[in-house]
Parts: structure tokens; C-alpha cells; sequence
């Protein structure tokens, strides 16, 4: 299951490698345009961020190839640690425990082929690793970066009236009615990249929990229960970091309207009214990121998700 994910995931950034392109080339053009601000309320916003950014992702690649080589080294661990399983495969009733199962054009079930068998194996896993902690990692951080032009985008909104004169303050109100369409738009080029795959996710990630947590409650070998347990939080953190970051998002884009209301635009003209009322208007537009056409990616969906991965569990 989590093998059909990633070639999922794969696939998608090349035949969708036009639209990610033009996703990275407007994030770093609207985060070079934030990082020019003189306004130390702004830098400290990207700062903070761009930590946070740094965090989740070194926490995720971490745990993601932790994951991958606790499936590596599986094999020889139950091997060291079991030794009813060395007896049964030193006098030949039972075979070699592979890092996953594949076909090889030699016999692995013997010795030196299992060893070459492992390691193209072990291979093909932090190949596998690398590429869907490459997409996740993108992902998420794109999440993050929107988060962060949400909030930059509220304290910009709440200065338009702070010094200057009518066609400053028409300017400013101008860029921030700009940056929003664009971010708008750049956001519906996202979940149309993300929301297919995550729709898959969802659906496979309720049965990979529910038969993950019953390997565990049917597996009798401590250590291979401790690697399967790995495994299962590997993939509650995953789910788990894309429904929390767009469940952010929602909420900060929800929030976004009070941004030019929090100026001073009681004691403006009529007609500078009139532009912020229209502002306003754009702001009010809400974000949210699908998984495909059936839910909304919030952390209500992600208990969802658990609840029903629980409820095959004690049906099984």
C-alpha cells in the first residue's frame, strides 16, 4: 500500500512538473519580496517560519529514513534476536526473511544470493524513502510558506494607512488586493497537485493503520512488534502533518479579513473606505486544501481517519 503511494507521488511531480514549477517560482518571489521588507514586525514573522519550516522538515526526513532502516536491518535483527528463527533456517524449514518482498533473476533463499537479494532490496527502500520524503518535505513546506504569506499579509493589511498620502495609501491597498489573487491562485494550482494524491492516501491510510495496529496486536515477537509500531507511527505523523498544516491554513486564512480593520480606516475618507470594503471582499475568500472531492483536509478529517482505522481494527 505504501509502495502504490509513493509511485503515486512520483508520478504526479512529472506529469504535473509544469504547475510545481510555477509554485516554487511564486514562492520565491513572494518570499524574496518579504525578506525585503524593512518592517522588523515582518522579518521577525519570516524568521519565526522559517525556523518552524526547518524544524518539521529535519524532524520528518529523520523519522522517514529512521523508518526505512528499522525495515533494513529487520531482517537482521530477528535474525540476532531469534533464535528459534537461526535453527529453522540453518536446517532449512523455513526461509530467509527479505528486507521486502521481489523477485531476483537468482536464488535467493540461499546463501550468497539472499545477501545480494538484501542489499538491492535495502536499495530500492531508501530509494523509495528518499523520493516520498522529497515530496512530503515540498509539500509541507509549501503549506508552511502560505501560512506565513497569510500572516504577512494581515500585518500589511493593517498598516495601509500608516503614513502617506491618498496614492500611497491607494498603492498599498492595491499590492495587498495583488498579493492575495496571486496567493489565491497559487493555492488552487497546489491542491490541484496534492489533492488526488491525498485522496489515495486517505483511503489506503485508514486500512494500512487497521492492519498495521492488528500486526501488532497479532505479532507475539517483541521486537518485530516494536518495528511494526514504528511503522504505524511513521505513518500517523505523515497524515497527521499535512491535515495539521492545512488545518492552519484555513483558520489563518479565515482570519485574514480582520487584517485592514485593525487600521485605522475609521478616520479615512469615504472613498479610501469604499477601497478597503472592497479589500476586504478579496480577503474573505477562504483557503482550504481537499482531499480529492469528498472532505476537507482539517484535523477533523484526521480523526475521522483514525476513528475509522480503529473501527475495522475491532472488527478484525
Amino acid at each position: 500500500m505504501q509502495g502504490v503511494i509513493n509511485i503515486c507521488k512520483a508520478w504526479s511531480l512529472i506529469f504535473w512538473q509544469k504547475d510545481w514549477r510555477s509554485i516554487c517560482e511564486y514562492i520565491t518571489r513572494a518570499d524574496l519580496e518579504n525578506r525585503r521588507s524593512s518592517d522588523p514586525k515582518q522579518e521577525e514573522v519570516v524568521t519565526t517560519f522559517t525556523r518552524y519550516s526547518r524544524k518539521v522538515t529535519y524532524m520528518f526526513c529523520a523519522l522517514s529514513f529512521a523508518t526505512a532502516f528499522v525495515v533494513i536491518f529487520q531482517p537482521a535483527f530477528k535474525y540476532l534476536l531469534s533464535p528459534k528463527y537461526r535453527e529453522n533456517t540453518k536446517n532449512g524449514t523455513e526461509d530467509y526473511m527479505e528486507v521486502v518482498s521481489s523477485w531476483v533473476p537468482f536464488d535467493k533463499h540461499k546463501m550468497p544470493g539472499y545477501f545480494f537479494a538484501c542489499v538491492i532490496q535495502a536499495f530500492g527502500t531508501l530509494f523509495a524513502c528518499a523520493w516520498i520524503t522529497s515530496y512530503d518535505m515540498i509539500a509541507l513546506s509549501v503549506m508552511i510558506f502560505i501560512r506565513l504569506e497569510l500572516e504577512s499579509l494581515r500585518i500589511d493589511c493593517s498598516k495601509v494607512f500608516d503614513g502617506g498620502d491618498g496614492d500611497i495609501i491607494l498603492d498599498r491597498i492595491r499590492r495587498c488586493h495583488r498579493r492575495h489573487v496571486e496567493l489565491v491562485r497559487c493555492c488552487r494550482l497546489y491542491d490541484s497537485c496534492t489533492s488526488p494524491i491525498l485522496m489515495l492516501y486517505t483511503f489506503i491510510c485508514t486500512i494500512m493503520l487497521c492492519a498495521t495496529a492488528h500486526q501488532i496486536n497479532m505479532e507475539t515477537n517483541k521486537s518485530q512488534q516494536m518495528m511494526t509500531l514504528i511503522y504505524l507511527i511513521f505513518g500517523i505523523s505523515q497524515l497527521f502533518l499535512y491535515c495539521w498544516h492545512s488545518n492552519d491554513v484555513y483558520y489563518a486564512s479565515m482570519a485574514l479579513a480582520s487584517g485592514p480593520y485593525e487600521s485605522n480606516w475609521w478616520s479615512q475618507t469615504i472613498s479610501n473606505q469604499k477601497n478597503i470594503y472592497i479589500l476586504v471582499g478579496q480577503l474573505s475568500k477562504v483557503i482550504v486544501f481537499t482531499a480529492g472531492p469528498f472532505t476537507n483536509l482539517t484535523v477533523a478529517t484526521f480523526i475521522n481517519i483514525l476513528k475509522g482505522a480503529y473501527s475495522y481494527y475491532t472488527l478484525l
